[in-house]
């Protein structure tokens, strides 16, 4: 009788066992799947252009304050893995893009900034870490579209706001760096 008893007993222990494992299996394919939505499948990079001369031209280059910043910009941003850089038109825009592009051995791809929603659905397509140099105007714009957090307007004097995208499986986390442009020792 006493064995029949232990034997019931260790059965239902048995048993219990086989659940708590099942269970268990469940719950750490279903947090695996969670982790996944959190696993970062690119980081986009979006500033507006540097400094840029007082100047009646609708092109004006960037002053001697503008290009420091650019090469801080690239030095900040050289070992983040950055495949494409993408630059408005302009001289501006383009100059500040053009140190880090030059330094990773890359080519500035023109987008088109009266476009921004198409230009946005093309970036999430991509699986790449990108820089995206534009304007005071167009910047946060961009990063909603993208699922960001702007944090606001951009001012016509705000030029060392630097946006950092974690993008993963329907996650976008915003984080909000700054540039310099001054010389370090």
């Amino acid at each position: 009788m006493l064995n029949k008893t232990i034997s019931s007993t260790i059965a239902q222990y048995i048993t219990l066992l086989g659940v708590i494992v099942l269970n268990l299996s469940f719950v750490s394919m279903t947090l695996a799947g969670d982790l996944d939505k959190f696993k970062i499948t690119k980081t986009i990079y979006l500033v507006r252009h540097a400094e840029k001369e007082v100047s009646s031209s609708q092109n004006p280059s960037l002053t001697e304050k503008g290009r420091l910043r650019a090469t801080n910009l690239s030095e900040m941003l050289k070992n983040k893995n950055i495949e494409i850089v993408y630059s408005t038109q302009y001289a501006r825009t383009m100059q500040t893009a053009s140190p880090l592009a030059k330094e990773l051995g890359l080519t500035v791809q023109n987008y088109d900034p009266r476009k921004l929603k198409e230009f946005s659905e093309s970036l999430k397509s991509k699986q790449a870490n990108m820089l995206i140099v534009g304007h005071s105007n167009t910047t946060p714009s961009l990063v909603q579209l993208l699922g960001g957090n702007a944090g606001g307007k951009m001012s016509e004097s705000e030029y060392d706001r630097v946006y950092k995208l974690q993008i993963s499986e329907g996650n976008v986390v915003t984080e909000v760096l700054y540039s310099s442009a001054t010389q370090s020792d």
